[in-house]
């Protein structure tokens, strides 16, 4: 078992340290390789090359939902839907007199946007086996920034959706088999009798819009299309961003890496670490001779000599990945190492003192 913890720690600390520096040198290539580029022309010498564009995106034709016959110059458009359903609770009540209790289920009649399953609902509670619509995103499947092309991988990076009003110009468009049941209600399609008196199976129907607008990319130059660069490093760039920003800016915000997961991988390394030479003090019986005591039991000790052990192989690990390409973070571990090993030669020398002063009394 400790084993088999050292070996996943290790692999952890591996695969986290490698991931980040990968992150790490490919923004540092992408500030150095990245070159602005005007909309005028495609320029055949920046074929392969990491380039920054900014300018206004236009889809090519308009978005579709056949379902509602809308159709909206955009360049995303995400539906979403809500139906009237029953659902069904369930309590356990005190039965009067007794100590026993009863369950008792109850329905209430609510807007959701997953379907309630009722097939093991009472009878007269009955929800329909599945909407008339689903949540659905549309994205537009090319659209240019001056002479460069996007095809719609790169669009639906773009999130800044924002409400579309239905119009009776959508009404007019609808399909014959929803039209006469379709309704205007604010910002949103009502598909049912009445709003006011929703029945079970009504839906609710919101559309938001991702429009034409003016962006800021960094990507690849392959012939007129812009498509994700792998750098050099191992990482893969494809950024793409509303309004004007700089190639520094876009890359600061790319995920090129995975930051956050770095950090639970050497988390989780430390904690297999500190449980792996644990386990082995307590296994070789080394650790019960040389860790302190917390009264009478040692596991206390072990467990701080443990980790004493854990940090100092943590720290030297990435110390030494990072040494040479941030000494800072390089320096920073390695001053964990270095606590680790005072920590770990304290713990010994304490439990050393302990045990003498221990056989000294006991000779006496």
């Amino acid at each position: 078992m400790a084993a088999v913890a050292l070996v996943g720690a290790a692999g952890a600390l591996f695969y986290g340290e490698t991931a980040e520096l990968e992150r790490v040198r490919s923004l540092k290539e992408g500030e150095n390789d990245a070159t602005e580029v005007a909309i005028d022309m495609v320029r055949p010498e920046l074929e392969g090359k990491l380039v920054h564009v900014s300018g206004p995106l236009e889809a090519h034709d308009p978005l579709h939902d056949d379902n509602l016959g809308v159709v909206v110059p955009g360049l995303r458009l995400h539906r979403t839907v809500e139906m009237f359903q029953w659902e069904e609770h369930e309590e356990e009540l005190a039965v009067t007199g007794t100590s026993e209790k009863k369950k008792v289920k109850s329905y209430v009649k609510k807007w959701a946007s997953e379907l309630v399953a009722s097939r093991a609902f009472e009878a007269g509670h009955d929800n329909p086996s599945a909407p008339p619509f689903v949540e659905r995103v549309i994205s537009a499947d090319r659209a240019s920034v001056g002479p460069f092309l996007l095809d719609a991988i790169g669009i639906s990076q773009l999130s800044n959706f924002e409400p579309l009003v239905p119009t009776q110009e959508m009404l007019d468009r609808a399909p014959a088999d929803v039209k006469s049941k379709l309704k205007m209600t604010g910002q949103s399609l009502y598909l049912g009798r009445d709003p006011g008196q929703p029945e079970i199976g009504d839906c609710r129907i919101a559309l938001q819009i991702v429009r034409p607008q003016p962006v800021s990319i960094l990507a690849e130059q392959h012939g007129s299309e812009l498509v994700v660069h792998k750098t050099r490093a191992g990482g893969k760039v494809f950024v793409i961003q509303p309004g004007n920003a700089t190639a520094a800016a876009l890359l600061q915000s790319a995920d090129l890496g995975t930051g956050p997961l770095t950090w639970t991988a050497r988390g989780l390394a430390l904690v297999l670490l500190g449980f792996a030479f644990t386990v082995l003090l307590a296994v070789t019986g080394a650790g019960v001779r040389t860790a302190p005591r917390v009264g009478r039991f040692v596991l206390p000790g072990l467990v701080l000599l443990g980790t004493s052990a854990a940090a100092v192989t943590a720290g030297l690990a990435v110390g030494a990945a990072w040494v040479g390409e941030r000494p800072l973070v390089g320096g920073i571990a390695f001053a964990v190492a270095a606590l680790g090993l005072v920590s770990a030669v304290l713990l010994v020398v304490r439990a050393r003192r302990n045990a003498a002063l221990g056989s000294a009394a006991h000779q006496a």
